[in-house]
């Protein structure tokens, strides 16, 4: 493979034929017949002072009249206008660059090569840096398939990737059908990610027969290293089952170990999360918040939708961003007839051609316009009046998940 940068200019001189400029045209012109030429160097005291051509000299005495005028009169009246000198320490590169971005007229002369001293070393002809231009033309088209085989092909094992990394976050997620009733609780959710992994996570816990709990997240950003995180937080979610009716102690635990996890990657990331738990039999349910959106309760009547935000300075931060943190604990009552919506921020912060955003106020709005259709109902639409705001298309991932007490409570 040819080096650009380290290429030896000299192995491209094709001569180094030379006239002195007090040689008359007749003997230059004999020179030329001897030797073949298409150019030779013109030389003064030592030093070359331009080019005289082939042509040029064969058109000077190409007539009879041409033959009796110019026969005697010497070179240095026949030079080519402008010569080009290249140096041997520059790059062929740089070299082709100059000898092809000539005036047309003299795309075809010979390129007179010096080396650092201003010593002529011989000339190269034009027909050679043709070819070497082709000849790294064809390299540069073949380093370029290559790359492009090569890229095609980590391509392809990224998506193999994943699409594995999807089907393992899928499989993560609780075996949850679009509306699933379980110990007189009906859970619905709607799972919407950017590309094939997500960042927005959500999980189940069955504490007892009548006691369930409900964990949704939203990992900073979003892409395989969110995904990441997500898995982390499942696998943590499992380990502290046993803290599970106490979520206040469950996220202050998650952001422990979630914390120590993280300041060993250097990497600021960080969860926001809620969890939730409820008793089927008593209506009884008990929630904690690491900076997540708050909670929506829907009834199913004549009732506006009401916000569940906590307690007074329970609310703690997202996990993983400050170590020592604690979360408070806030209770409220739930009935058969309403509806808890637990959601990601990717379902109200979203914005319009015109860039004003859906909100909280606008979600609740098209929740309370749904409240009379069954549970997957609500959820459908309410992600079908995000898009339609946004213009089809959401700007981070999204869930949302929809929970109803089955019977008196």
């Amino acid at each position: 493979m040819l080096t650009e940068d380290k290429f030896d200019l000299l192995s491209l001189v094709g001569h180094a034929e030379i006239v002195q400029v007090i040689d008359s045209l007749a003997l230059v012109h004999d020179r030329f017949e001897a030797h073949s030429q298409p150019f030779m160097a013109v030389f003064e005291d030592g030093q070359i002072v331009g080019l005289c051509s082939r042509r040029r000299v064969g058109m000077a005495l190409g007539s009879r009249e041409g033959l009796e005028k110019n026969f005697a009169r010497p070179i240095c009246e026949f030079l080519l206008p402008g010569m080009t000198v290249v140096r041997l320490g520059q790059s062929l590169p740089n070299v082709l660059s100059v000898v092809f971005t000539r005036p047309e007229e003299m795309l075809l002369d010979d390129v007179v090569l010096m080396d650092d001293y201003g010593q002529f070393l011989g000339l190269i002809y034009a027909r050679t840096l043709v070819r070497m231009q082709y000849f790294l033309l064809r390299q540069n088209i073949q380093q370029i398939e290559t790359s492009r085989r090569e890229l095609n092909a980590k391509n392809e094992e990224l998506e193999n990737d994943l699409h594995m990394a999807s089907e393992i976050q899928q499989a993560l997620l609780p075996a949850l059908l679009a509306s699933d009733e379980t110990n007189h609780l009906r859970v619905a959710h709607r799972y919407l990610p950017m590309g094939q992994v997500s960042g927005d996570f959500f999980h189940r816990l069955e504490l007892a027969p009548s006691v369930a709990g409900l964990f949704v997240c939203d990992v900073m950003g979003h892409g395989i290293r969110s995904a990441f995180i997500t898995a982390m937080l499942r696998a943590l979610i499992q380990e502290l089952h046993f803290l599970g009716m106490q979520p206040g102690a469950l996220l202050a635990r998650m952001n422990e170990e979630l914390k120590a996890i993280l300041q060993q990657t250097g990497s600021p990331l960080y969860a926001t999360a809620l969890y939730v738990v409820v008793d089927t039999e008593t209506g009884r349910a008990c929630f904690a918040s690491a900076g997540h959106p708050d909670m929506l309760l829907l009834p199913h009547g004549q009732w506006a939708v009401k916000n569940l935000p906590p307690a007074a300075k329970t609310k703690g931060p997202a996990l993983g961003l400050r170590a020592g943190a604690s979360y408070g604990q806030t209770e409220f009552q739930m009935r058969p007839d309403e509806t808890l919506l637990l959601f990601t921020d990717g379902l109200c912060e979203i914005f319009n051609e015109r860039e004003e955003e859906f909100g909280r106020e606008q979600l609740a709005q098209s929740a309370q316009a749904h409240a009379a259709q069954p549970l997957a109902g609500i959820l459908d639409g309410m992600v079908g009046d995000a898009l339609a705001f946004a213009g089809g298309k959401f700007q981070d991932d999204v869930c949302i998940v929809g929970l109803e007490i089955l019977g008196p409570a």
